[in-house]
């Protein structure tokens, strides 16, 4: 996939924009705190068990910091540590099997085993495609084009657009789709 040729992978979807709800929330935070506990050998201590590599201490300490805000330590452990993966429907459901079969890979990752940058080609976990599938990416790029229309329709004037390592360029396509070509010119 190149930037002059940009493909949606096979995975990513649009969605509806509208509200999620509270419990679809509280769902993908669960999600979220059973992965930070398995891979980290979270365990009836409160404790990590993974021998993590020093560059990513930093990012043990954010995770323990926001399951202590949600009161897993305190209040929900055993929860959390029998999460039951059952109860997922949909994309949520989707997520956690990708995540299950990259789990050992995300493990090494933080050990210090394998390098960080394969998770960039992962077609589910990268950043670029985990933006796209994110709501709040999907209402910006439902909004930027109408805000570029008016400013630059009404000085009559054509908007320069640089993509500057777009990686695959989904956002980016999705965004020149929504364009009056008439107003933008683009430059790769």
């Amino acid at each position: 996939m190149t930037m002059k040729n940009p493909q949606t992978p096979w995975n990513v979807q649009k969605h509806s924009l509208s509200c999620e709800k509270e419990t679809d929330l509280e769902m993908q935070a669960q999600l979220v705190e059973a992965l930070i506990a398995q891979l980290t050998g979270l365990n009836q201590n409160g404790a990590f068990t993974i021998q993590a590599d020093s560059d990513f201490h930093t990012l043990l300490h954010i995770w323990k910091t926001w399951l202590t805000s949600r009161e897993v330590f305190s209040q929900r452990l055993k929860q959390v540590l029998a999460f039951d993966s059952s109860q997922l429907s949909g994309e949520n459901a989707e997520l956690w099997k990708h995540l299950q079969e990259k789990q050992e890979s995300m493990r090494n990752i933080l050990e210090g085993k394998e390098e960080a940058l394969t998770l960039l080609e992962d077609n589910f976990l990268s950043p670029e495609n985990l933006a796209y599938r994110d709501r709040g990416t999907l209402s910006a790029l439902s909004e930027i084009p109408a805000l570029i229309e008016n400013k630059y329709a009404k000085c009559n004037q054509k908007l320069t657009l640089v993509i500057i390592d777009a990686r695959t360029g989904v956002l980016v396509k999705d965004l020149l789709h929504q364009l009056n070509s008439n107003h933008v010119q683009v430059i790769f």
